[in-house]
């Protein structure tokens, strides 16, 4: 339905998905953050929500990839950084 509509880039519209980490489907979570950091790189909590999805699912590696990522992209006092 997202892909069909006028305008997907809008980012409520994947931050809203990203909640289906509720449900445990971790490659929605991951298509919605993909497309989420694709708008805004800068989005903070694109990137903790997506580290969270895959720390609950036990994916550490891929939690600590992303806050790489997020470490690269979003330009932050050091001591700010809390992962």
């Amino acid at each position: 339905m997202i892909q069909r509509m006028p305008s997907s880039d809008f980012l409520f519209i994947w931050s809203t998905l990203m909640g289906s980490r509720k449900w445990g489907n971790i490659a929605v979570g991951r298509w919605a953050f993909d497309h989420a950091i694709q708008i805004d790189k800068n989005n903070t909590g694109a990137y903790i929500c997506m580290t969270s999805m895959y720390l609950a699912a036990g994916m550490h590696s891929d939690a600590k990839a992303i806050e790489r990522m997020r470490l690269r992209n979003i330009n932050c006092d050091p001591i700010c950084h809390t992962f």
